[in-house]
């Protein structure tokens, strides 16, 4: 999956992007998302595509750091939602 999205996410133009987390430089998770648009609001949104991590590295912030940081670049987007469906 990871390896099919990066294909996506580094090119000229890029469709997505990917945010990585690293514990002692070894990557142990990721989160895919791109911004498009709310309907509903008429704006901006970042939606959540994926997010993974690695079972050793659980109840260690991983995720919770990936979605934080999604947070900012939304905010820093203009996207005045964050929408992650499962």
């Amino acid at each position: 999956m990871i390896g099919q999205a990066e294909g996506l996410a580094f090119r000229a133009a890029p469709l997505c992007s990917i945010l990585a987390a690293e514990i002692d430089w070894k990557v142990v998770g990721y989160l895919l998302y791109f911004v498009g648009v709310d309907m509903n609001e008429v704006a901006p949104a970042l939606h959540i595509n994926d997010l993974f991590v690695h079972e050793a590295s659980h109840r260690k912030g991983v995720g919770g750091s990936l979605i934080h940081k999604a947070r900012e670049i939304a905010t820093a987007r203009g996207a005045g939602r964050l929408f992650w469906t499962v």
